[in-house]
């Protein structure tokens, strides 16, 4: 999609007219623009190409905007954008404006407290019912591209217990295909949080959203802050204060959280999205927590049985 497409995709759908877009970088996935209309008033338009933006020899189902579209319905504005219109893959958004992102917000000297709020609004997300949301191609393409090759990448780092570590990534990844208990966001990460105060902050990118583990939420968010305690000098401690304010776990879960935290860290120090912002030494501090991350959860972990 180019800015002129947007904005006759906006005309067609909205009415009217529109002056111009521009595209929104920063995403890994979409297409991404803002349109301005005559009155002043912008909206943002999200196409969703049958693979992955920033990386097109990626296949993904471009059907996650439709899970977009449902999930945004589900929340009605609640801590994300309204959904104005939704046709052919593409979607026509309320513009939140150009607010920082969570990793702006804490480097420029924010109050951290925003974790304890994000934490929590998490942890009600994750306990209430959501809407029945099957995300099986997205859960397939991250167990295909972040999962599956975890234990070569472990292994071209020089790791013994490559395969090992691998399989545990694996197992995980089958078991999240089938679904799960619970209504959980996908992709949280620092850029799909837009905070204009520490109690108010706004939630991007629903294309990931699925009824699944809790885990990948919080360990996909705890890597990133760990990553950015490494390129730019983050507390290292506020991904301590983010999972203390989520809450208790399982044993189970908090097993889960550390495979995914360890692979999303792998996946952006040598995986299939590396950052550009690490440097070489940066990159292997990034991969020996990852490595510490997946031999800290052990080995499977099998629940009690509830009580009668």
């Amino acid at each position: 999609m180019t800015p002129e497409a947007a904005c006759a995709w906006v005309v067609r759908r909205l009415g009217g007219a529109a002056l111009r877009a521009v595209r929104l970088e920063g995403g890994l996935l979409n297409h991404v623009f803002r349109v301005f209309l005559p009155d002043g008033r912008t909206v943002v338009v999200k196409q969703a190409p049958p693979y992955v933006a920033r990386a097109p020899h990626i296949p993904l189902d471009p059907a996650r905007s439709a899970v977009e579209a449902a999930a945004l319905r589900f929340l009605a504005g609640r801590r994300a954008p309204r959904l104005l219109d939704a046709h052919a893959h593409t979607l026509i958004l309320e513009d939140v404006g150009d607010v920082p992102d969570l990793l702006e917000w804490l480097r420029s000297g924010g109050d951290p407290v925003v974790l304890d709020h994000l934490a929590a609004w998490l942890r009600a997300l994750h306990d209430r019912p959501g809407p029945p949301l099957e995300n099986r191609a997205v859960q397939s393409t991250r167990l295909a591209v972040q999962y599956e090759p975890l234990a070569g990448w472990l292994a071209r780092a020089g790791v013994e217990d490559a395969e090992q570590l691998g399989r545990a990534v694996v197992e995980m990844g089958r078991r999240f295909q089938a679904g799960g208990p619970c209504f959980v966001m996908g992709d949280l990460w620092p850029p799909s949080v837009r905070v204009r105060d520490v109690d108010r902050f706004v939630v991007l990118d629903w294309e990931l959203a699925t009824t699944g583990h809790r885990a990948q939420d919080v360990g996909h968010l705890l890597a990133h802050l760990e990553l950015a305690s490494l390129w730019c000098g983050l507390d290292a401690h506020l991904g301590d204060r983010f999972r203390a304010a989520y809450g208790a776990l399982a044993p189970s879960c908090e097993r889960d959280v550390a495979l995914h935290r360890g692979a999303e860290l792998l996946t952006r120090a040598i995986g299939a999205f590396p950052m550009a912002e690490l440097s070489p030494d940066q990159r292997r501090h990034a991969v020996a927590r990852a490595v510490d991350a997946l031999r800290s959860a052990g080995p499977a972990v099998t629940e009690p049985p509830a009580a009668p």
